[in-house]
């Protein structure tokens, strides 16, 4: 599923695409079928607003990105993903926006553009970081926002067997941090799991459950400390851990023992990117689990990020 790495045309705008609650529309609305009239595939958004009043911005940002992605001059660089049920559909704008009247909504309007299809994959068959973009609360959230996760965009590309964009193979942007980004939030808790593992700890779950800022506890029950360049779990004694991407935190939080993230400043308590891939790297069988984990992606843009 790796995309090629040969020159790419100009880079796509992604747009994260929900119809109805949990997508629960989404097969009627690919398949022209149910509530929607136009008997072909289409999006769609439902809001208050009219068409006339988006293109008078009197509109919130999603409604104006809907309408701007419709129109001629940037279809072509226009992709939106809808995942659903156990399908993702990748879908090009194909027509102008439609306004029309919901038979059952008296409150809103539906804004309907027609698309075409450009490829339908299973869920099981794309990378999880983008399988499991419903989980992302900022897209999910909403109906139609802008994908900026270059995790998600490779994910989107090596879908579609396309070139990555060329910014993505600069050096500036072969780093620790974006090949991790290339993990579903469940992927990356369990890479930091299977490392304590590796290191002699019993981690009695890979999710932490409910617990506030807890998404993993090490137990250190081996007669030695255990000591990961600086993340230090006594002998017989346990840690909670917090696991984040990209993160704004500082500090760790109260609530836990350490913080591993993207880009947190190094302490006794908070560990960034470049620490995590080195661990991974001087554990052979958790290195080679990520090499398997992250073998969708093209094996120049993994070798530039030192894997």
């Amino acid at each position: 599923m790796s995309a090629s790495t040969s020159s790419a045309a100009k880079p796509l705008r992604c747009f994260y695409l929900k119809i109805g609650k949990k997508n629960s529309f989404a097969d009627e609305w690919m398949e022209g079928k149910g509530s929607n009239p136009l008997g072909r595939p289409a999006a769609v958004i439902f809001d208050q607003c009219t068409i006339e009043e988006i293109r008078n911005g009197k509109s919130d940002r999603q409604a104006k990105d809907f309408y701007e992605s419709s129109l001629p001059p940037v279809r072509d660089q226009i992709l939106m993903i809808v995942v659903g049920g156990r399908k993702a559909w990748f879908l090009k704008p194909a027509g102008d926006l439609i306004e029309h009247n919901s038979p059952t909504d008296t409150v809103n309007l539906w804004k309907i553009m027609p698309v075409k299809i450009e490829a339908v994959r299973e869920l099981k068959d794309i990378p999880p970081v983008l399988a499991g973009i419903n989980a992302n609360r900022n897209l999910s959230s909403g109906t139609y926002r802008e994908i900026t996760n270059w995790g998600n965009i490779k994910a989107i590309y090596c879908s579609l067997n396309l070139p990555l964009p060329n910014e993505h193979l600069n050096a500036e942007n072969c780093s620790a941090a974006r090949l991790l980004a290339c993990l579903s939030s469940v992927e990356l808790e369990t890479l930091v799991a299977k490392l304590l593992e590796g290191a002699g700890c019993f981690v009695p779950a890979y999710r932490g459950g409910n617990g506030r800022d807890v998404d993993l506890f090490a137990h250190n029950d081996q007669n030695t400390d255990v000591n990961l360049d600086g993340l230090v779990i006594r002998s017989q004694k346990r840690i909670s851990i917090q696991v984040k991407g990209w993160t704004d935190l500082k500090e760790c939080p109260k609530t836990v023992d350490c913080l591993i993230g993207f880009g947190v400043p190094r302490s006794s308590n908070c560990f960034d990117d470049k620490w995590l891939l080195s661990q991974v790297k001087a554990c052979p069988k958790v290195a080679t689990w990520l090499r398997r984990s992250l073998s969708w992606l093209p094996q120049e843009f993994v070798s530039k990020c030192g894997l």
